[in-house]
């Protein structure tokens, strides 16, 4: 996904960092820390996401988290409560953007996030997704200073090869 986003002519602007190394270009991932407040310590740290956008200007634009396997609605919903409470993220950059050290970047009221997992197609699990948690998420009041919950999406599909597909298609659309 990282090295899709990376070679996509309209990123060339941003910054993408990720959290899986890239066996084909030897590419070093670094782990993503949500936190809050000003600076990351393991006090507020609060989630770790598979992939961040950002500015060079060092807003995020872009969260992604990625569930491989089938999640149960619980594991989600904790997942994106975790995230939403971050106004901040920290990666340790690559060396040729910041010289490998750990920098900070801040969420704004335009910060996307996008939970892309495994789902059965079938079940009640599938429906209190769709039905419940999706519509809530959308009404709650956000924080002033993480991701809107206005501004979540939710890519559940049957196989993790069609989520990620699904995810480049939603991606694609967000920065056209």
């Amino acid at each position: 996904m990282a090295k899709w986003l990376g070679s996509m002519p309209s990123y060339q602007d941003y910054l993408v960092f990720y959290d899986h190394a890239d066996i084909e270009t030897g590419a070093h991932p670094t782990v993503i820390h949500g936190f809050y407040g000003g600076r990351p310590t393991n006090a507020n740290r609060l989630a770790e996401v598979d992939v961040m956008v950002a500015t060079p200007s060092k807003e995020v634009v872009l969260v992604i988290e990625i569930e491989e396997s089938q999640a149960a609605p619980k594991k989600l919903l904790g997942d994106i409560l975790a995230i939403l409470m971050c106004n901040r993220f920290a990666a340790r950059a690559a060396a040729a953007t910041f010289a490998g050290e750990q920098k900070v970047f801040s969420v704004t009221d335009q910060t996307q996030l996008i939970i892309a997992s495994v789902a059965a197609d079938h079940g009640s699990g599938q429906k209190k997704i769709n039905e419940v948690i999706v519509p809530r998420l959308q009404q709650m009041v956000s924080l002033p200073d993480g991701i809107r919950p206005s501004n979540v999406s939710l890519l559940l599909r049957p196989g993790v090869g069609t989520a990620i597909e699904s995810l480049k298609e939603m991606v694609r659309q967000l920065f056209q």
